[in-house]
């Protein structure tokens, strides 16, 4: 007992006089998950929530005067014109939902008898990937079925969705992918360089790296540029496999065919550049480490924080109207990818986040040049 109570007191002595690994292991995930999880929680809600303050408008053919008081104080009716396609208005935003009624609706309602014969039909078209669209259907389907009931069922419902079938597949795919694939290539750079500085000097060889006849920032670089190669393919390999294991997982009802060349090479790009930047900085962190262990310990706030930004990349948050967001790294290819997936003009925004992944990469290159330099740094123990 005597011996195990020794072994037991060296332990903890040993992990708790080191400040920053009793920190970082204990306390940063807890506080972390916490942050992040209430984040995500605030902003993923808000994003799937219609606005509560506003008035819905929708297009109607042929209102019926039975109904004409109740929907008028629920929304905005606009008459809609001979001609117009409902898919249209509702896609460019001008209505939030359209109702067809027959002509002289109240008439063939009065008519009707249930069981016999065709009922009259009233269509109600709207875009389920739209949070206000969507809280506008829902509100028309509650007006609608109560006096369906009161009339004991003399009318139908169809309800029609805008949203087409490349549109819903781009949702999904913008909704899911940005984050599985911020994960597997974080994972796949972790993989690879944690051990290239961080085991160098576990091993002791970075000594002998350091004398040869070639210049800290080539070496640098050279590290960087091999150990991203190395990541890139790993994670191409696991992306691949994901991309093309979704539409079974979904029953075949999806298919990555909806996407063209265009933005196979815009997300290339973004991988490319994001990949380049995950390798340079955790090639930062591993320096500042002892050994892999310790370097792998580190860097695990921030595979929690591509976690992150890989989901509020779902929610779209300001990418559209802000493109300075675009610029911010990590945050900028969740975005991009979203961007690209959804079928939204990723030119722009593609183009600056590959800009800021190459420029924030160069800096890392640069600063990881000066750490080389530093005996202190690559030598303690």
């Amino acid at each position: 007992m005597k011996g195990m109570l020794t072994i037991f007191k060296k332990e903890l002595a040993r992990f708790f006089g080191d400040r920053r690994l009793a920190f970082v292991t204990i306390f940063l995930p807890g506080i972390l998950i916490y942050t992040i999880y209430s984040l995500m929680g605030t902003f993923v809600m808000s994003d799937m929530q219609a606005d509560s303050s506003l008035t819905p408008v929708v297009a109607v053919s042929e209102v019926p005067i039975s109904l004409k008081g109740t929907l008028e104080q629920i929304c905005e009716i606009l008459p809609l014109e001979k001609g117009q396609d409902p898919q249209e208005l509702i896609d460019s935003q001008e209505v939030n939902a359209v109702l067809l009624f027959p002509e002289n609706f109240d008439v063939l309602v009065e008519a009707y008898e249930v069981g016999k014969g065709v009922a009259p039909s009233v269509e109600l078209y709207c875009n389920s990937s739209d949070a206000n669209s969507y809280a506008t259907n829902e509100l028309l389907c509650s007006v609608l079925n109560t006096y369906e009931t009161a009339l004991v069922n003399k009318f139908d419902i169809t309800q029609i969705d805008t949203v087409s079938a490349e549109a819903a597949s781009g949702q999904f795919f913008a909704s899911i992918l940005p984050m599985l694939l911020m994960t597997l290539l974080y994972s796949s750079c972790t993989s690879v360089a944690t051990e290239a500085i961080a085991g160098e000097k576990e091993r002791g060889t970075i000594a002998t790296l350091l004398i040869t006849p070639v210049s800290r920032s080539h070496i640098a670089l050279g590290k960087i540029l091999a150990l991203s190669l190395i990541a890139l393919l790993a994670g191409a390999s696991n992306a691949l496999g994901t991309i093309l294991s979704l539409p079974k997982l979904m029953g075949g009802e999806l298919t990555g065919s909806i996407y063209g060349l265009r933005e196979y090479a815009l997300l290339a790009a973004v991988i490319l550049s994001t990949v380049l930047l995950m390798v340079t900085a955790i090639s930062l962190i591993s320096t500042f480490a002892k050994s892999v262990k310790e370097a792998s310990t580190m860097t695990a706030p921030l595979m929690v924080l591509v976690m992150f930004l890989g989901v509020i990349g779902m929610a779209g948050l300001g990418s559209a109207d802000n493109y300075a967001l675009y610029l911010i790294p990590l945050y900028n290819s969740s975005q991009a990818m979203t961007t690209i997936l959804s079928f939204g003009d990723a030119g722009l925004p593609v183009l600056l986040t590959v800009f800021s992944n190459i420029l924030f990469t160069l800096g890392g290159v640069w600063l990881l040049t000066k750490l080389f330099h530093s005996e202190k740094i690559l030598f303690k123990i």
